[in-house]
């Protein structure tokens, strides 16, 4: 029953991820500075967060929280803006196909950080679920050529972005399972997404000289974008109470 649960929190989570980053594509453009998107892409997942967290109660916590946290924002802040320049420099078509294997790396990196092994029968479903995700984010034109997307690693800066984020995301998943399991699946989602908004929201200090008139003029774009994100974190972190980090991941780049 809770692998079950598990399944369809990630499947959610990939669910409201997809309309998250159709969203994030469609508003990022040459005008809205990649910095302060990546902020909107965070903040503005607060107000349902915060929802989510006053219905659920905040759990008692304890210094392996405070230090998941401390190592997982700095992470979540760099991949962040990674992530929003990917998609600005790169079609979608090019950043999705490489943060659809990151669940190759997982079942790398959540065995050493967290000692969770998928069984083989779940690692192979795990590889043959993320090359058919893989085979299918890639573009008609790119399917005569099926390493594509990591040829555009040495051409598109985009594509460079994007694989700096999958690597991120295969050592910060994991970091989210010992916060998540040191306090709750909701008040670490809130916990990480204020830390990581202070985070940009100094970088877009720094960065952007007009930074918070492209916040206030683009609010109303930014609130959808970052809505279905945090429903989106907020499942998977659920999910990965009740699974493998690697499952969840892997049912989340579907």
């Amino acid at each position: 029953m809770s692998s079950t649960l598990g399944f369809l929190f990630a499947f959610a989570s990939s669910i409201f991820k997809s309309g998250s980053e159709l969203s994030t594509k469609f508003f990022i453009n040459d005008e809205l500075n990649e910095y302060v998107a990546g902020f909107g892409y965070r903040f503005f997942a607060l107000p349902v967060l915060c929802i989510l967290t006053f219905i659920v109660g905040i759990p008692e916590v304890n210094i392996r929280f405070w230090m998941a946290l401390a190592i997982n924002v700095p992470l979540n802040v760099l991949a962040t803006v990674l992530y929003m320049k990917a998609l600005k420099h790169s079609d979608i078509s090019i950043v999705s196909p490489i943060k659809a294997i990151s669940p190759m790396l997982l079942l790398i990196t959540s065995p050493i950080m967290i000692g969770e092994y998928a069984s083989p029968v779940g690692a192979i479903g795990v590889i043959v679920v993320t090359s058919g995700v893989y085979t299918l984010k890639i573009s008609s034109a790119s399917k005569k050529d099926m390493l594509n997307p990591f040829k555009k690693i040495f051409e598109q800066k985009g594509a460079q972005y994007a694989f700096m984020v999958m690597v991120i995301y295969s050592i910060s998943s994991n970091i989210d399972k010992i916060g998540v399991s040191n306090s709750s699946a909701i008040f670490w989602t809130l916990s990480v997404h204020i830390c990581i908004s202070l985070g940009l929201l100094a970088l877009v200090q720094i960065k952007v000289d007009d930074g918070f008139s492209q916040i206030n003029a683009n609010w109303k774009k930014l609130l959808p974008i970052g809505t279905l994100s945090g429903i989106a974190v907020a499942a998977q972190m659920i999910a990965i109470t009740y699974t493998l980090v690697v499952y969840v991941i892997a049912l989340k780049r579907t």
